[in-house]
């Protein structure tokens, strides 16, 4: 006889396993066309021109440096998470566009599927189980596409500075 907790965590497994694939695929294809455009508007003064950002060695100073890279006044901590990831693009790829549109890409996906989990989770809670368990996966599922293909993500996603 099956073990049905056994069943149940292979169930779940296998919905958030579609999910991820689904929402990657979908998500690829909709902004691929966006992986070979050139630099645009804000691009060229925040990380093409902007010095601080163009990491030569992982070091701990150089990924600190690039935290304080404000193409218009030093020594004060701007955007540093975006910055960031501007520097550990630019160490591992350079100035190679394609890389930086990919990153964008990337962390959509992956904001689109804690947005998933963070949904599910939530209807499940024990305060809403009993209304909305039987309908949680595809509530949420369905709210995370609408928020991940929302044309309103476009400029976040296909600009590199957005």
């Amino acid at each position: 006889m099956p073990n049905s907790s056994c069943e149940t965590t292979v169930g779940h497994r296998q919905k958030i396993l579609f999910v991820t694939i689904s929402l990657s695929l979908i998500i690829l294809i909709i902004y691929s066309n966006s992986l070979h455009c050139s630099w645009h508007l804000d691009d060229f003064t925040n990380i093409v021109k902007n010095p601080g950002l163009h990491l030569e060695s992982l070091t701990f100073h150089g990924l600190k440096g690039s935290l304080f890279s404000d193409p218009g006044a030093s020594g004060r901590v701007y955007r540093p998470v975006a910055c960031l990831s501007f520097a550990l693009n630019y160490y591992f790829s350079g100035l190679n566009v394609f890389a930086y549109h990919l990153t964008n890409i990337c962390i959509h996906i992956l904001s689109s599927l804690f947005l998933f989990l963070f949904l599910f989770d939530t209807l499940n809670l024990p305060s809403l189980r009993k209304k909305y368990a039987r309908s949680s996966y595809f509530v949420a599922l369905l709210a995370t596409f609408f928020w991940a293909l929302n044309p309103v993500q476009t400029g976040g996603v296909t600009y590199i500075v957005p």
